[in-house]
């Protein structure tokens, strides 16, 4: 059976691997990915054949890895934190009608959303940086900016995380935008329900 796993490394330069990725790596005759997330599991699988695509090169990462699977090896791509929430599970079934013969599997990570650093402003980030444009839906500056698209969940339970060294997530900007939040928190009754943490270091 012709098979690509799409595998979340989870957060923490894969300290926080999950036993069943870490066991699908192990079995992969190739692991395809972003180049710094290859660099976080050479040390650990250094002697598979890697195969990256840098920043801005998603389509052809997964394209990759389908033409891969499809010629009969065992594939794995790796994304960062949960390849469902923040990562290449959606874009690799976009593409796999091309490839009638490969099935995708998704084999979850922890998710990244649950410690990132990314909260801030588009304006300040993602629109004013070379950056990963995965993290940008097109147009939504149209209808809000990223503090607004955050305080959806309120009253629900918010914690942003920063740090203070973070080169493309500045905090000066997370704390404008979290301004935002903490008055739309005050006004939905519920303001000991967000918070903000400043960690030392970089993103």
């Amino acid at each position: 059976m012709k098979e690509l796993w799409i595998i979340g490394l989870g957060p923490g330069g894969g300290r926080d691997l999950t036993g069943r990725a870490r066991e699908a790596l192990g079995k992969a005759d190739v692991i395809v990915g972003y180049t710094v997330y290859i660099d976080l599991i050479r040390a650990e699988f250094g002697h598979k054949d890697l195969r990256t695509t840098p920043m801005r090169k998603e389509q052809e990462r997964c394209e990759m890895a389908l033409e891969l699977a499809d010629s009969g090896k065992v594939v794995a791509m790796v994304c960062s934190g949960d390849p469902g929430v923040y990562g290449m599970a959606g874009l690799c079934y976009e593409l796999a009608p091309r490839w009638p013969e490969v099935r995708l599997e998704v084999i979850p990570g922890i998710t990244a959303v649950l410690v990132s650093c990314a909260f801030n402003r588009y304006d300040a980030s993602i629109l004013s940086m070379y950056h990963c444009d995965c993290n940008y839906i097109p147009g939504i500056l149209n209808y809000m900016e990223m503090p607004d698209l955050a305080v959806l969940i309120a009253p629900r339970p918010l914690l942003v995380v920063s740090g203070r060294e973070d080169a493309i997530f500045p905090l000066e900007a997370a704390e404008r935008g979290f301004a935002v939040v903490e008055e739309i928190y005050e006004a939905a009754g519920a303001p000991q329900n967000c918070r903000m943490v400043v960690g030392e270091g970089g993103h």
